[in-house]
């Protein structure tokens, strides 16, 4: 344990070291970011989920609620979003 240990005085170990991190760095990165970019997307879809129920939602109401048109419902429904 005495003299033939070196604690990080090997110079060609920071070069290694430094490609190693790259290797890592470029295996890892591109899943991170398509994790990322999934869950803006999924999050963009689920916006889209309940605006769409919400409008479907609204429609039926006010032609329910309507004595009318159900088209001319469905237009003033639309437009009041």
């Amino acid at each position: 344990m005495g003299a033939t240990a070196s604690f990080g005085h090997d110079p060609g170990a920071s070069r290694r070291e430094r490609g190693s991190v790259a290797v890592e760095l470029a295996l890892v990165l591109p899943l991170l970011v398509t994790l990322v970019f999934g869950i803006v997307e999924y999050g963009r879809y689920y916006n889209a989920t309940i605006t769409l129920t919400h409008a479907a939602r609204e429609s039926v109401r006010r032609v329910a609620l309507s004595s009318g048109d159900p088209v001319a419902a469905g237009i003033a429904a639309a437009s009041g979003m």
